[in-house]
């Protein structure tokens, strides 16, 4: 487990390298693709990977409820940053499960509510 130092040390670089994933991913053009599927997976897999890099939560080996779980009971997060985590990730559920087809205009917000999480988080933690 790595320190808490460390993590405040790597977080500015982690939460660059995630805003460049999100830019990638919108440059896919998924939304106008109606892929909306892979987009919100390819979302989700990008929020765990900075949630576990810049936070130090095991949300890339956790299953979504477990993940919630520990968000919950995270000093990390405010509670309407754990709202959106919580309910992006159960919407990404549906949509890998359940075919829930979210639409381009939800897509869209959930676009933005992740890359607002990750700018304010980072802000947050003083990133």
């Amino acid at each position: 487990q790595e320190g808490g130092l460390t993590l405040v040390k790597r977080a500015p670089k982690k939460q660059q390298e995630t805003l460049k994933k999100l830019d990638a991913l919108e440059k896919q053009d998924l939304i106008a693709q109606e892929k909306f599927e892979t987009l919100h997976l390819q979302l989700a897999a990008i929020l765990r990977f900075y949630v576990e890099s810049c936070h130090g939560l095991k949300a890339q080996e956790q299953t979504t409820e477990e993940f919630i779980k520990e968000i919950a009971h995270s000093p990390h997060f405010n509670l309407e940053q754990q709202h959106l985590l919580k309910f992006f990730l159960q919407m990404a559920d549906l949509v890998k499960f359940a075919t829930f087809e979210p639409g381009s205009d939800v897509s869209q917000e959930a676009w933005l509510s992740i890359r607002n999480f990750v700018l304010t988080t980072g802000r947050a933690s003083g990133v």
